[in-house]
Formats: structure tokens, C-alpha cells, sequence
């Protein structure tokens, strides 16, 4: 026997199966709890040092660098 025969054959039966099975997909959908999908965070930190008149080699020795340094010592990030 041929699925798709029966199911063109039987349109009304077809249709009603389909949005049976999309309403308990919809339902189930809905009702996932949400410890399923638990919250995480990413902690980054960005550094930008503006130091005008100062070359990027001079700023990132003199400011970037501690400031990164420092950054890494805390736990939170």
C-alpha cells in the first residue's frame, strides 16, 4: 500500500492528523520547562585606552597592558 495514495485519497482524515500532531507539537512546545535550558554567561571585558598623542606601541606598554593585567585578577571575569 501506498502512503501517499491513502493519504490523498483521505484528504479530511490527512488534514485533521496534521493539525493534530502540529497542536500537540505547539502544546509540548510551550510546556518545555526552562531548566531544560539553563542560563550561562560569557564574561568578557573590552579595554580601550584612547591616549592621544602617543603611538599604539607606547599606549598599549604604558595602559593596556596593566589594565589587562588587572583585569585578569578578578574572578568575575
Amino acid at each position: 500500500m501506498n502512503p501517499c495514495a491513502i493519504a490523498l485519497n483521505n484528504s479530511r482524515t490527512t488534514l485533521v492528523l496534521y493539525g493534530a500532531v502540529l497542536l500537540v507539537g505547539i502544546t509540548t512546545y510551550l510546556s518545555i520547562g526552562r531548566r531544560e535550558y539553563p542560563e550561562f554567561t560569557i564574561r568578557t571585558a573590552n579595554v580601550l585606552t584612547p591616549y592621544p598623542g602617543r603611538t599604539t606601541l607606547q599606549v598599549e606598554k604604558e595602559v593596556t597592558e596593566p589594565l589587562e593585567q588587572a583585569i585578569r585578577e578578578l574572578t568575575e571575569v
